[in-house]
């Protein structure tokens, strides 16, 4: 696990770009409907020239295009945009939460830090991974597995507990 790096071709064109790490993929997802390309593109480079070169409000202007000139550059803008979105949030589409039996939660109320997403929260309390490691190195999709990992362990712990309950009723 790590943020995984793509290299792809589009349009005539080579791309490659890095997954978000965890805490900015969250932040980002949080503004997808709204996102400026450059944000989005923030971790994709184009080859030019015989090197690869970021791209930033310069580079996406004058190179992301149809090289065939078959599309407009702005169609050609929203299909890169498209391919990196779901190279980075395409896991979304068919991740299912781990289901928590009703029965096992309560109205009680809690506590959570103010600002830090409950994912995230949840990785660093059960010393899964740092806030840095979720900074630098985890990506979203990362964070995502180890937190169904520790709610499948806690739910199955729960039904573990019931079930121990009940078979000691039972031997009274």
């Amino acid at each position: 696990m790590a943020m995984k790096e793509f290299e792809f071709e589009m349009f005539g064109l080579k791309y490659k770009t890095k997954q978000f790490a965890a805490i900015e993929g969250l932040s980002v997802l949080d503004r997808l409907s709204n996102i400026h390309p450059v944000i989005l593109l923030r971790h994709t480079k184009i080859f030019l020239e015989g090197e690869w070169v970021d791209l930033n409000y310069s580079t996406i202007n004058s190179n992301v295009k149809d090289f065939s000139n078959a599309m407009s550059p702005q169609l050609a803008l929203k299909a890169l945009c498209a391919h990196v979105n779901d190279l980075n949030f395409g896991f979304l589409d068919t991740w299912k939460m781990i289901q928590v039996p009703a029965r096992f939660l309560s109205g009680a109320k809690t506590v959570s830090a103010e600002g830090i997403e409950p994912v995230v929260a949840t990785l660093v309390q059960e010393g899964v991974a740092s806030i840095r490691e979720l900074e630098e190195y985890y990506s979203l999709e990362d964070a995502y597995r180890m937190f169904d990992i520790i709610m499948s362990k806690t739910v199955n712990n729960l039904l573990g507990q019931e079930e121990a309950e009940r078979e000691a009723k039972r031997n009274r």
